[in-house]
């Protein structure tokens, strides 16, 4: 029975020429990669190569590749982009693709979907379970803010704050711009009318 729907699968594969690399290697709907038999040139002689499929391996974070030999250049693809730019439209032009299911090597045309960075972080914590160290804490309370202090542009202290997102969420002044009066950045001596000093 398994071996019936693995042979399903493959009877309807769909598969579309890969860009970039003339009419030699396909694509499949499924993430399967083949080069087209055709006579190739070895050194002076022209050679008859069958049509075969392209081995797979993966990356150190579990997502599949392939190694494509192409005009005497290497080129190592990742397979969920392959399929994506040959099946999937993308009228947004978002760069990046998330596997909706959160299985990495599961290739598939409809396991794939177009995402910017900000979709794609949303995916990996209600998908793959993401869990940040910060994730929900404010102010002292998280690990990565810093204290700072404000003061008005006479050098007179103001107040003392646990974090920029306090001040934000209080003043509504850019954590970028108090950043980088902290840092002393040129041309950033005060952020909203105020001098900021890491505390």
């Amino acid at each position: 029975m398994k071996k019936r729907k693995i042979l399903k699968q493959f009877i309807w594969q769909k598969w579309k020429f890969i860009d970039g690399f003339g009419s030699y290697f396909k694509i499949s709907n499924l993430g399967n990669i083949k080069k087209i038999e055709k006579y190739v040139l070895f050194g002076s002689k022209y050679l008859w190569v069958l049509e075969h499929f392209l081995a797979k391996t993966k990356d150190k974070d579990g997502y599949e590749k392939v190694k494509i030999f192409y005009e005497g250049k290497r080129k190592n693809i990742f397979i969920h982009r392959l399929v994506a730019i040959a099946f999937l439209d993308n009228p947004e032009n978002k760069p990046q693709i998330t596997h909706k299911d959160g299985i990495k090597n599961n290739n598939k045309l409809k396991n794939l979907e177009w995402v910017i960075n900000k979709e794609n972080v949303v995916h990996s914590f209600n998908v793959l379970n993401r869990v940040g160290s910060h994730t929900g804490l404010l102010g002292v309370k998280n690990k990565a803010s810093k204290a700072i202090i404000q003061f008005s542009k006479d050098g007179q202290f103001i107040k003392n704050w646990d974090s920029m997102a306090d001040v934000y969420r209080n003043l509504k002044i850019s954590t970028w711009a108090i950043s980088a009066c902290c840092k002393n950045i040129k041309s950033f001596n005060t952020a909203g009318g105020f001098i900021w000093k890491y505390k």
